[in-house]
């Protein structure tokens, strides 16, 4: 009996913990897709603060989706907006079939990625990472786009992440062998998703990052802790 009602006790726990959890507001500027940084904050609240992001010297593809907003991801708006103090651009009702959507953008080119945290003109954000493995990058960001856009977006031959002249991060639009830059609505950020690095070693022994992960887990071979490189070098030469 005692043993049922710690089980039962747990299993309310950890739903309420998961309940906790999808309650919590993101707040801050929001940032764009590609900057590494750190979240603060507490279960219910948290802040990005961003501290940089590599030089791109070639785009990284980006992958598109235009997803229905549903009660959750339309709360997370809303919570967004009420906390900016500004009004919602779309409504959403529940009962109506066609619900308004919001746009979602990825890295969707990890392999380049890699290869331009790896380059050398990158080795000081690598050597930050390498230091900081609290450190994450924003693989995706939600967003609330016009029709228009998104039409433009969607029917695009290719979107990159780059970085231009100046070293900012900018969002390319490739249609027919035309590019041009895009601006995002930063007050329709509502959303997104951080990736860690993982990493290895090459041949001479010198950490490098050879994959991301979305779960903080690493594959095998592979640490998320470059410093655990280290320790495994010196457990392995006992």
């Amino acid at each position: 009996m005692k043993q049922t009602y710690v089980f039962m006790l747990l299993t309310c726990m950890l739903v309420s913990c998961n309940s906790i959890k999808s309650l919590a507001v993101k707040e801050g500027n929001f940032p764009f897709t590609g900057t590494i940084g750190k979240e603060h904050g507490t279960v219910l609240k948290t802040e990005f603060i961003p501290i940089g992001h590599a030089v791109l010297e070639k785009p990284i593809a980006l992958n598109i989706q235009i997803i229905p907003f549903t009660k959750s991801t339309f709360k997370a708006y809303m919570n967004v907006k009420e906390l900016s103090g500004a009004k919602s651009s779309i409504t959403y009702v529940d009962s109506i079939a066609n619900k308004p959507s919001y746009t979602l953008l990825t890295i969707e080119d990890r392999i380049g990625l890699k290869e331009a945290l790896n380059n050398e003109i990158n080795k000081a954000v690598k050597s930050y990472l390498e230091k900081d493995a609290n450190c994450k990058m924003v693989s995706s960001i939600s967003v609330v786009l016009d029709v228009a856009l998104v039409q433009e977006l969607t029917k695009a031959d290719g979107l990159f992440l780059m970085t231009d002249t100046n070293g900012i991060l900018q969002i390319e639009v490739v249609k027919e062998n035309q590019r041009h830059i895009i601006n995002l609505p930063k007050n329709e950020l509502f959303d997104y998703s951080l990736m860690g690095v993982c990493w290895g070693e090459n041949i001479y022994g010198n950490p490098v990052i050879e994959t991301f992960n979305d779960n903080g887990k690493c594959p095998d071979g592979t640490e998320k802790d470059a410093k655990k490189l280290d320790e495994l070098q010196s457990f392995l030469k006992l």
